[in-house]
């Protein structure tokens, strides 16, 4: 959906662990059609269980994971007979660049599938199918002067990924639910600003009915988005934000919500039976 920063950083920092031509090859590869891979008939004909979890830092499982699937979403082109970068070195870059990022204060998510059957095989119920990253790192020093003087805080939301083997099946939601729950309760935060490219039109309803406004038709600019596109290496991409309120996200009231909402459906279905009996 939005894949910027930790793109960048990682081509950046595999510039210089691969050398020139390695790294040249890699951002070729970057606009063309990636290689899918084929659905299993289970995920084809369920809709799997998708549990979300922060990023270890320090967990080799959870980096190589993330590592491997981003490798498959961004590296992996079309049958061309051009050289690509190793996965060996694409997970040695992604370990450096998400430990990095992390003393930063970023935190990156995992979207892994859980199993619905003692049929399915363990490793693929675990396996990782979406990522996100929640970061302060982009919007520093482009703060206004009267925010640094509030409680307020504000972060990005960069490389949300989903499987192509898993879209449309609420990997999606469950990221961005988590994302936005830990920006609010865990990091105080009472906005959130992210990327879409202007052609990605199911990106763009997906957000909006999340109910994230464009930044530039809200009535206080408080951030320059030529400076935060820039940093987020994200130029020529539409940015959008989104306010929280951290009760939006409390378990508590959340359950209440939830319940009012089903005992509404009931009571709808049953004022339809009457009406028609």
């Amino acid at each position: 959906m939005c894949i910027n920063a930790v793109k960048l950083a990682t081509v950046s920092f595999m510039l210089a662990l691969l050398g020139q031509n390695d790294a040249w090859m890699l951002c070729k590869n970057q606009g063309k059609t990636r290689e899918r891979m084929r659905m299993s008939l289970y995920f084809a004909t369920t809709k799997p269980d998708v549990h979300v979890h922060p990023v270890k830092p320090q967990s080799n499982q959870d980096i190589m994971d993330l590592a491997d699937m981003r490798y498959s979403e961004w590296i992996q082109g079309e049958e061309t007979g051009e050289k690509t970068p190793s996965l060996g070195a694409f997970r040695m870059a992604t370990a450096e660049i998400v430990q990095e990022r992390a003393q930063e204060g970023a935190m990156t998510f995992l979207a892994r599938v859980e199993s619905n059957t003692k049929s399915q095989p363990k490793a693929q119920a675990a396996a990782v199918v979406g990522s996100a990253e929640l970061s302060p790192i982009e919007l520093k020093g482009l703060l206004p002067v009267s925010h640094l003087a509030t409680t307020r805080k504000w972060l990005y939301v960069t490389d949300v990924v989903t499987s192509a083997t898993h879209r449309r099946l609420g990997v999606g939601t469950k990221l961005m639910d988590a994302v936005e729950r830990a920006a609010a309760l865990q990091f105080n935060a009472t906005r959130i600003y992210l990327h879409v490219r202007s052609e990605n039109s199911g990106a763009m309803e997906f957000y909006f009915k999340r109910g994230y406004q464009k930044t530039s038709m809200c009535y206080s600019k408080e951030v320059d988005e030529d400076k935060l596109a820039e940093a987020a290496g994200a130029r020529e991409q539409i940015l959008l934000q989104k306010e929280l309120v951290a009760g939006d996200y409390d378990d508590e009231q959340m359950q209440k919500r939830n319940n009012i909402k089903k005992r509404s459906a009931r009571g709808g279905n049953k004022g339809f039976a009457k009406k028609n009996d």
